[in-house]
């Protein structure tokens, strides 16, 4: 199958990975996972068969399909599945020498890593991804911001600020060379890097920085291409944000904050995301346990929570 039609296969197969991705954005993660599933399986089987100079095409591809497919996993609540989908992924960067996708599987372990609340595994993975000076800049920026967010979940400011620093300059340098990163890193301008140091300081979950993690939250998501900020992935920075100001002790924005990610929870039917605005609220519940509009968000939130997660098997 692989035979003459093997630049025809690989070309489609990354065509529809990259139209894909940016479905996911306008759908989320649920709707698009049985695809890519199927094309992984089907870049896999193409690579078994691969012969001379393409396998390596076929095996960039497969590497892609499988972070991607990692990465829908990890966002639908498949956290074992997503880690071999990621090893999966690693491995085949390592094989065929690509830097970049090494990088990018191990700063997505990282970010499983803390989702499964796992500092140690934060730092060390994110540290890992930064190994290889080869590395697109953008990478080299998102490695930075991740460590800042392990030592955030430790309680160490002053590491959080060492990380930072070194994101911040790895991030404009990126920034001037955006049209040079890999395809699959389209969504790595300034207002991501934003979102990301608002995300740091939030980790800290002191008040001290919650003002500031909630300007940072609210500047990224303003900087932020239209369609990127109604994502599901975009709309757990609202839920960020909206947690932020309620350390800070501001209703209003907090609500406002709820409201917007509640929009995009009701457009993806992401189970994550308002697993994630549940847990905001009770937050904002215990601080404000008078406030009408909290109870009331609550109660429309209440129905997207039972929401079956997509079959992944």
């Amino acid at each position: 199958m692989i035979g003459v039609y093997a630049s025809v296969t690989v070309g489609a197969l990354a065509g529809v990975l990259a139209a894909t991705r940016r479905l996911e954005d306008r759908l989320g993660s649920g709707a698009v996972l049985p695809c890519i599933r199927a094309n992984r399986a089907l870049a896999c089987r193409l690579l078994s068969e691969a012969r001379g100079l393409v396998r390596d095409r076929v095996g960039a591809l497969a590497g892609e399909l499988h972070h991607y497919l990692g990465w829908l996993l990890i966002q639908t609540g498949h956290p074992e599945q997503a880690q071999r989908e990621l090893d999966a992924a690693l491995a085949l960067g390592m094989e065929f020498d690509d830097p970049d996708l090494a990088s990018y599987a191990l700063c997505t372990k990282s970010h499983l890593a803390w989702m499964l609340d796992d500092p140690p595994g934060v730092i060390a993975l994110s540290r890992a991804a930064s190994r290889d000076q080869r590395v697109f800049l953008a990478q080299h920026a998102e490695n930075a911001y991740y460590e800042a967010r392990g030592w955030a979940m430790v309680g160490e400011p002053a590491e959080v600020h060492r990380a930072l620093r070194r994101a911040d300059e790895f991030a404009e340098r990126a920034v001037a060379r955006q049209a040079d990163a890999p395809p699959y890193l389209y969504w790595c301008g300034s207002g991501y890097f934003t979102l990301e140091r608002g995300s740091a300081w939030h980790a800290l979950a002191d008040p001290r920085f919650a003002q500031q993690a909630a300007t940072e939250l609210i500047n990224g998501l303003r900087e932020m291409p239209e369609v990127e900020r109604a994502s599901e992935w975009a709309a757990i920075y609202h839920v960020r944000a909206a947690e932020a100001f309620t350390t800070a002790g501001q209703a209003e924005p907090a609500l406002a904050q709820a409201h917007q990610a509640l929009a995009v929870c009701r457009a993806t039917r992401s189970t994550r995301l308002a697993h994630a605005l549940g847990r905001a609220c009770t937050r904002m519940r215990a601080t404000w346990p008078t406030q009408v509009s909290v109870r009331e968000l609550e109660d429309e939130l209440r129905p997207l929570k039972i929401v079956r997660r997509p079959e992944t098997e």
